[in-house]
């Protein structure tokens, strides 16, 4: 997985070997459900800085998630599925300063990710 992760920014703390991936799972879907762990834990972020008033730690996951854009790993994806618009519908919509739990669920469920909200 530390592979998948190369020019990803994560948050602090988050542990790649906490990530879920079935096995014999497809390399589309294990890519799917990395980039959603490491999506998630940045919405999380976004979420409690939101409730805390935390701006500066808003405007980092925000700024990590717009930069998903130029992951190699997201990128790679971009042609074989859905995966990569949707997550960068999410990031676009974090910049838009939607609310965290509209943004959750739609790249969350499923990635293997357990969430704090």
């Amino acid at each position: 997985m530390t592979l998948l992760l190369t020019g990803v920014e994560t948050p602090d703390g988050f542990d790649a070997t906490t990530i879920a991936v079935p096995p014999y799972q497809q390399p589309y879907h294990v890519a799917a459900r990395v980039t959603g762990s490491v999506g998630c834990a940045w919405i999380d972020q976004y979420g409690a800085a939101h409730a805390s008033g935390d701006h500066a730690a808003k405007r980092r996951a925000v700024a990590a998630m717009s930069h998903s854009r130029r992951w190699p790993v997201l990128r790679g994806m971009q042609h074989s599925g859905d995966w990569a618009d949707e997550f960068w519908c999410v990031a676009d919509d974090m910049a838009a300063d939607k609310p965290p739990g509209d943004l959750h669920g739609r790249i969350c469920s499923g990635a293997g990710h357990r969430t704090s909200a």
